[in-house]
């Protein structure tokens, strides 16, 4: 894999109610077996939501319970990281 950058758009999704957002997002390859892709479409399907958005959310989701309290748990001690 490349890394290489195949497409930008603009999109807006509205999250949990919140606003339209409009924002600059960049395409993702994200190859996976079948059943996992079927799996993530039944998901989207039963929430309402494309395959796009639910992944886009699981992310959100990640960064944000994860990676945002580590990041600000090391700035608060010092450490650029």
């Amino acid at each position: 894999m490349s890394g290489k950058v195949t497409k930008q758009e603009r999109v807006v999704d509205t999250y949990e109610g919140s606003e339209p957002i409009g924002m600059e997002v960049m395409e993702l390859l994200l190859p996976l077996p079948r059943n996992e892709f079927f799996a993530l479409e039944a998901t989207a399907f039963r929430l309402n939501l494309t395959v796009g958005q639910l992944i886009r959310r699981t992310i959100s989701d990640y960064l944000l319970i994860r990676i945002l309290p580590r990041t600000l748990r090391a700035c608060e001690m010092g450490n650029d990281t």
